[in-house]
C-alpha cells in the first residue's frame, strides 16, 4: 500500500491513497458477527447503496424536493466516503510505503505523518461520540412506520468514524513503514501559481505520472473542505 504526502500548499501535507477498483461480480462481504454484527450489516448495506448509486451512469435529474434532497444526500455522502478510505485501509494494513516529496527528509515527512494521524484519532473518536449519542436520540423515529432513514445515516456515520479512529490509531502504533521519495510529488508545490484554467490540466499530467487516477477528485474535495 502507497500513501502518498502530498503538499497542498507551501506548508500543508495530506497523506492520500488510492484503492483499488472491485471489479464486478465480486465476492460480497462476509456477514458480519459478534455483538455489533447489527450495526456493521446496517453500515455495509449503506456502503454498498452508496457504491452503487455512485457508479450509476445516468442524466436524470429528480424533479421533487424530497428526491433532490436524496440525491444530494447520496452525493454528500460518497464525497466523505473518499475522504476516510486512506484510514479506513490502515485498519487492515500491516505494512505500507510513505511515498513524500524529495525535498523533504524521510524523518520530516514521517513526523508530519505521524501527526496528521494524531489528529485524526482524535477527531474521528469525538465525531463516532456524538454520532452515537444521536443515534439514541433518534430510536423513538424508529417507531414510526416506514424506513428509519436517520438511524441508518446516524449508525453509517458511527460505524464510519470509528473505523477511521481504528485505521489512524493502527496507522500510528502497528504499521510497519517504509519511505520513498519523489521528484512529481515536489512539483505539486507550483499549484498555486498556475493560473486556475491550466490547473485540471497539470493535475491530469501529474496524476499520470503518479499513477493515481483520482488526483484531481482529491484537489477537488479540498477545495470544498472535505479532506
Amino acid at each position: 500500500m502507497d500513501v502518498f504526502l502530498v503538499p497542498v500548499t507551501l506548508d500543508r501535507y495530506e497523506p492520500y491513497c488510492e484503492v483499488p477498483e472491485t471489479p464486478d461480480g465480486g465476492a460480497a462481504p462476509a456477514a458480519p458477527r459478534g455483538p455489533f454484527a447489527g450495526l456493521l450489516a446496517k453500515f455495509q448495506h449503506v456502503l454498498a447503496t452508496i457504491e452503487r448509486r455512485a457508479n450509476e451512469k445516468t442524466a436524470d435529474t429528480p424533479t421533487t424536493l424530497g428526491g433532490r434532497l436524496k440525491e444530494r444526500g447520496y452525493h454528500w455522502l460518497a464525497h466523505w466516503m473518499a475522504a476516510q478510505r486512506l484510514l479506513w485501509r490502515l485498519r487492515k494494513t500491516e505494512h505500507a510505503t510513505l511515498v513524500f516529496p524529495d525535498d523533504l527528509d524521510a524523518a520530516r515527512a514521517h513526523a508530519l505523518l505521524a501527526a496528521h494521524l494524531d489528529r485524526e484519532s482524535r477527531r474521528h473518536v469525538g465525531f463516532a461520540l456524538l454520532y452515537g449519542m444521536l443515534g439514541l436520540i433518534s430510536i423513538p423515529i424508529a417507531l414510526v412506520p416506514g424506513p428509519n432513514v436517520f438511524g441508518y445515516v446516524f449508525v453509517f456515520l458511527l460505524v464510519g468514524h470509528f473505523f477511521s479512529y481504528r485505521g489512524a490509531r493502527r496507522g500510528r502504533t502497528h504499521v510497519a513503514w517504509r519511505d520513498r521519495s519523489s521528484a512529481t510529488l515536489v512539483e505539486l508545490r507550483r499549484l498555486p501559481s498556475i493560473a486556475p484554467a491550466e490547473r485540471e490540466r497539470f493535475l491530469h499530467e501529474i496524476s499520470e505520472r503518479l499513477g493515481l487516477t483520482h488526483l484531481v477528485a482529491f484537489f477537488e474535495r479540498l477545495a470544498l473542505g472535505g479532506a
